[in-house]
């Protein structure tokens, strides 16, 4: 994973953490020809992340709400989900 990945998942698991709500992400990730930036700062932002990669549920979903569980679950459905997503779109498309 790319180290701001890590930083922004961090406060999920009780380590300092400074930025985005907690145990969300806020990095830089592969596009089709390179990098766009991924901000998402709150809860809404979160929302809309996953209606735009047709999961509109997750937000509901526990391991999402919890933060214990948050960041695992980010790491293993939303990033993958993100970079199939992005594998298709340059990185202005991806922004």
């Amino acid at each position: 994973e790319l180290p701001f990945v890590n930083h922004s998942l961090a406060a999920g698991r009780g380590e300092p953490h400074a930025g985005p709500s907690p145990g969300y992400i806020a990095a830089a990730l592969p596009a089709a020809d390179g990098e766009y930036q991924l901000n998402v700062l709150s809860d809404t932002h979160f929302s809309a992340l996953c209606t735009l990669l047709g999961q509109p549920t997750w937000p509901s979903e526990l391991r999402f709400v919890e933060l214990s569980t948050r960041a695992a679950a980010i790491r293993r459905d939303v990033l993958p989900a993100l970079q199939a997503w992005a594998s298709t779109k340059t990185k202005r498309e991806a922004a």
